[in-house]
């Protein structure tokens, strides 16, 4: 991790403007075909939804925008981002989980199993201050084509977060509902256009990224 100059940062006046604003946030929410993805996973017995992390996790890494967060001691850039998962538990309720990033993809697919089990443990839901990830809800019960997400802690409000619906069949494909939200001071249209094209290419060619 290292902190940015700001006197010398490019998108200075961008940050001041919009972090002060009382709804720092620019949020959407997107119908993206995983046809030929589900295929491919199912066909080798992976698990869905961590393979779905990891090609979440591998377009984030690669867009430097989504690795910058708002600390207590100014601007910082993470050298890596990894992620916070929601994991259910007894009574209807959930707890927050955190999955290394792994650039290999077996030992990230073990690395979610793991953590994943341990998780289940918990009784109660507990916070954390890590900054380094990106957040990651599931909802597999139901679709949705607009959704967003409360963020609990403004200390917090720079982490993007990530919430994937049901996915379901129209025209003959295989469509996923995914809510992308991020704080404007950090992160523009541009860079959500380019993290959504990476995710794009990974579900219509996932030998590429799985390979």
């Amino acid at each position: 991790m290292e902190y940015i100059d700001l006197e010398k940062w490019p998108r200075r006046k961008h940050f001041e403007y919009f972090d002060r604003a009382a709804y720092p946030y620019s949020d959407g929410t997107v119908q993206i075909d995983i046809t030929s993805f589900l295929k491919y996973v199912k066909e080798r017995g992976h698990k869905f939804f961590p393979s779905l992390l990891y090609c979440f996790l591998k377009g984030v890494n690669e867009i430097g925008e989504f690795k910058v967060r708002v600390l207590e001691k100014g601007v910082a850039r993470y050298d890596k981002i990894h992620v916070n998962i929601t994991v259910p538990i007894e009574g209807d309720r959930f707890v927050f989980c955190r999955v290394e990033y792994k650039e290999n993809v077996r030992d990230f697919l073990k690395g979610v199993q793991a953590a994943t089990e341990e998780a289940k443990k918990q009784k109660e839901l507990e916070g954390n201050d890590c900054f380094d990830v990106i957040w990651v809800s599931c909802n597999p019960w139901f679709s949705f084509t607009s959704a967003t997400a409360p963020t609990a802690d403004r200390r917090m409000r720079s982490i993007p977060v990530f919430l994937v619906g049901k996915y379901y069949e129209a025209g003959g494909k295989i469509l996923l509902p995914l809510s992308v939200k991020v704080l404007h001071a950090l992160i523009d249209g541009v860079h959500i256009g380019k993290l959504l094209a990476h995710f794009e290419n990974s579900f219509n060619n996932p030998e590429t990224i799985f390979g």
